[in-house]
């Protein structure tokens, strides 16, 4: 369901991936205020870094990304009523060294440019549209890999103009509130040692002496890159009943009916990483975490559960999200309509 935002004043909304990772509610009801479900990245077009990577599956999106690199970014925005149609928005993407929303964004210089890396607290513009394309940048010199940190700002009006919340973002945060929705992820770059292999035939340092402090792995464990999690299915189930329901279709359920809620888990989701941090690399087991927004009040226990609205001819549209602990996202939306029993 796609609707474009009523003539009333909008709630804030403003979405930080790292948030929506263990700590968070698992699921959410939404209200007639947008809210920023998601940032998504993805790479489109490998570059000239990126061709002895391993695959990844074919049904899975890569998530990281090394220079030279095109890459999606999308956003997703809804409310009680659904998903909002973004284009006659017009919203606009910053690129930005600074990666937290509690410091002042710079206004952007002018559009980003992938051969000049960001430094210090630099920002540009990257482009308008609900998606956008760009070419990951260059390195930048003199920074240990673990600080090569480029964060994007999604940013849209819902009852001022964008252009608008541009200017208030650069300049007073605080004067975002009801007027517009923010959105920040990082870009996501990798594989690790590739990262470290290219900074050092670049003559980048990796740490203020000067010397490279730590050892490359003696095996490409981490050449395979970062795919974003997906949910492929639910299951609901109940006493002599049960729905497969896929992203996209229209599932139709009997009015007032109880189901147990499975959302598809796949081990191949899991990835084990190499992570480079002060110390050096370190091995982690990648985490994944899902939540779901519902249009109308049908979850329970913590989304185990849902259940059926009583309004024959009444429709509901629920929203999962999986996000890994390296901030690489997708989203599934699955719409029902309520039957009679």
């Amino acid at each position: 369901m796609v609707r474009r935002p009523p003539q009333r004043t909008a709630g804030v909304g403003a979405l930080c991936l790292c948030a929506c990772l263990p700590g968070s509610p698992p699921s959410s009801l939404l209200t007639e205020d947008y809210e920023v479900i998601g940032l998504s990245m993805e790479v489109v077009e490998p570059g000239p870094l990126s061709t002895d990577l391993l695959p990844i599956p074919a049904d899975r999106v890569r998530s990281e990304a090394l220079p030279g690199d095109r890459i999606r970014l999308t956003a997703l925005v809804a409310n009680e009523d659904g998903v909002l149609d973004l284009e006659p928005l017009e919203p606009r993407w910053l690129l930005t060294s600074v990666p937290y929303f509690d410091v002042a964004v710079r206004p952007p210089t002018g559009p980003c440019d992938p051969t000049k890396p960001l430094l210090g607290d630099t920002s540009c513009d990257a482009g308008s549209g609900a998606s956008i394309e760009i070419t990951v940048q260059d390195l930048a010199p003199d920074r240990v890999f673990y600080r090569q940190e480029t964060s994007v700002y999604f940013v849209v009006g819902v009852s001022i103009s964008t252009e608008e919340c541009i200017d208030r973002l650069t300049t007073d945060a605080s004067r975002l509130s009801w007027d517009c929705l923010v959105g920040r992820r990082r870009i996501n770059l990798g594989p690790s040692p590739r990262i470290v292999e290219i900074m050092l035939e670049q003559g980048i340092l990796l740490d203020d002496t000067g010397y490279l402090p730590l050892e490359l792995p003696p095996v490409p464990f981490d050449l395979a890159p970062n795919f974003a999690p997906r949910i492929s299915w639910i299951t609901l189930t109940a006493p002599g009943e049960a729905h497969l329901v896929w992203p996209g279709e229209r599932a139709q359920l009997p009015a007032g009916a109880a189901f147990h809620l499975t959302t598809a888990r796949e081990g191949r989701d899991y990835q084990d990483h190499l992570a480079l941090r002060p110390s050096g690399f370190a091995v982690r087991s990648e985490f994944v975490v899902h939540r779901w927004h519902t249009t109308a009040d049908v979850l329970e226990d913590a989304g185990k559960r849902l259940r059926v609205p009583d309004e024959e001819g009444s429709s509901f549209t629920m929203i999962i999200t999986a996000t890994d602990d390296r901030e690489s996202q997708t989203w599934s939306i699955f719409d029902f309509d309520v039957v009679s029993p």
